[in-house]
């Protein structure tokens, strides 16, 4: 599942493939674990990037907090760089909210 978030962004597989990975994180934390074992946080924070759509993105984050509740996939994260992207989309939203 993990290997279809390498496919073009803009695809509607996408987004499904990070629906399908939040369910399964919500329901098991094996699965939850694999993700960091399959390199699906790199993808996942991939999408994050300037490029993708907001609906993307938001899929993204939501894949990733639900993923969050797993220690490997906090250090996935962490070692991926996650933590300033992350940061950059909280003040881009901050702003794009207050111009508004």
């Amino acid at each position: 599942m993990a290997k279809l978030l390498a496919a073009d962004p803009q695809a509607d597989i996408t987004m499904v493939a990070c629906l399908a990975l939040t369910q399964l994180a919500l329901r098991s934390e094996r699965a939850s674990a694999a993700v960091a074992e399959s390199r699906g946080v790199d993808r996942l924070l991939r999408l994050l990037r300037p490029g993708p759509s907001q609906d993307i993105t938001r899929v993204a984050l939501g894949t990733l907090l639900n993923l969050s509740n797993h220690t490997k996939n906090c250090d996935a994260v962490r070692e991926a760089g996650g933590i300033p992207e992350l940061v950059r989309l909280l003040t881009s939203t901050k702003a794009d909210a207050s111009t508004q």
